[in-house]
């Protein structure tokens, strides 16, 4: 996968990091992970999620693992705990992701000021399960990309309204009430999907591998309330900026808890190699009992449809001035050119520059060759492994700021002019 490192997001997606937090240690995060770890034994997937787990605080210098590496490179204190300092060993894990490092293969999650305890628990599973990812016996790996299609007016809609029925399905205890509910997102989905080429394979990639980890964050953090907590997760987080690249997180979950209710064998037909995706689960679990509807109305229970169209509409002109810039910058300007590698970033600022790729507003990226960290976008091209950067003129060595980022090109490495543009090579 050209060497890439995928992060979950920059400030880890969704888990509490708006509310404040007083006094929450990497112990108290390492703890807290084991009593749910342990609790769920490798009921949910047959495989345990228990396993080497590092909390990495760049600000204070500071790791604390559960485990010991390989290497010899963590030493372990009176608490029983392994500690190090990032920047002697591990300045390149700065992203919430699964990694190899020192011989061993690591959940890494990095501490950030004001993330809730919670907000730490479910970002340790969500990264766990992508730890045990290859002891899986099913492909949850995602095609790197964003899924371009819910950047669009319709998809969008008929994705709100989605979320919405299956908030709204699991927060019933009516089950004739959730059935229908289940039903009408099924639908959506379903309309969705016809909506353009590709758009069931874009889901079904990131459903699979950030949705099932997400799910599995909240599945084993709070049990038989997960479903309803979760619910209450899908109201708060409506009318999402972007979806491109965010989506999964909350469709995910919200999917594969419906599938909890009316399909409780689906991990299992996963687990034999079923290849769909969890809309195509639910749309056909939905279909082995009486036809799904379809369109985007839903009788009587229209879901704000009305109020979601009016801002779509709004939101569509909004986007087209947003890539109108992006062209600008990164296809019609000139650029840096930089390799694919370690990326942080946040998924909420992500969206597609057809054909040219990916944009990510939010994102840090870093390589052998150096670190470059930007709020306003890098364009990612996942076939060939490059990242586009806007330049306003030649780039320098060492560390340089412009208007759009701040980079530092480590020893060793320069800069070659191709054209208007530059690309990063060893000296």
């Amino acid at each position: 996968m050209l060497g890439i490192i995928l992060a979950t997001a920059l400030a880890g997606y969704g888990h509490g990091q708006a509310e404040p937090a007083s006094g929450v240690t990497p112990a108290d995060v390492l703890a807290d992970f084991q009593v749910a770890c342990e609790r769920d034994a490798g009921a949910l997937w047959g495989v345990s999620l228990c396993g080497p787990l590092m909390i990495i605080d760049h600000d204070a210098n500071l790791i604390v693992a559960n485990a010991p590496d390989a290497g010899g490179v963590l030493s372990q204190d009176e608490d029983g705990f392994w500690r190090g300092r990032p920047d002697e060993a591990a300045s390149e894990l700065r992203a919430n992701f699964a990694a190899e490092w020192s011989g061993v293969r690591w959940a890494v999650v990095q501490s950030y000021a004001g993330r809730a305890r919670e907000g730490y628990l479910l970002l340790s599973l969500h990264e766990s399960f992508h730890r045990i990812q290859p002891d899986l016996p099913f492909e949850s790996e995602a095609d790197m990309g964003v899924a371009g299609h819910l950047d669009e007016a319709r998809s969008r809609v008929l994705f709100r309204v989605q979320l919405r029925a299956l908030a709204d399905g699991l927060s019933t205890s009516d089950d004739q009430a959730a059935w229908t509910h289940f039903s009408n997102a099924a639908g959506f989905a379903a309309s969705r999907f016809d909506t353009g080429e590709g758009a069931l394979d874009a889901e079904t990639a990131l459903e699979r591998h950030e949705g099932l980890a997400e799910y599995t964050a909240w599945k084993i953090a709070y049990g038989d309330a997960a479903a309803n907590r979760f619910a209450q997760r899908l109201a708060a987080d409506d009318g999402s900026r972007t979806y491109a690249g965010s989506f999964a997180y909350l469709s995910g979950p919200g999917l594969a808890f419906a599938l909890d209710q009316i399909a409780p064998g689906w991990r299992e037909e996963l687990a034999g190699g079923d290849p769909r995706g969890l809309s195509e689960m639910l749309i056909d679990a939905i279909n082995a009992h009486g036809e799904i509807p379809t369109g985007v109305s839903a009788g009587p229970l229209d879901y704000g449809l009305a109020e979601i169209e009016a801002f779509e509409a709004e939101r569509a002109q909004i986007s087209a001035r947003r890539i109108a810039s992006a062209l600008a910058r990164f296809i019609e300007g000139p650029t840096l050119r930089l390799p694919l590698g370690n990326m942080t970033f946040d998924p909420n600022t992500a969206f597609d520059l057809h054909p040219h790729g990916q944009v990510y507003e939010v994102i840090t990226l870093s390589g052998e060759w150096g670190r470059i960290e930007t709020d306003t976008g890098l364009l990612l091209h996942w076939s060939t492994g490059r990242a586009f950067a806007p330049t306003h003129g030649a780039p320098q060595t060492g560390r340089s700021e412009s208007p759009d980022w701040v980079m530092e090109i480590n020893p060793g490495w320069g800069w070659v002019r191709d054209g208007d543009s530059w690309a990063v090579r060893p000296e």
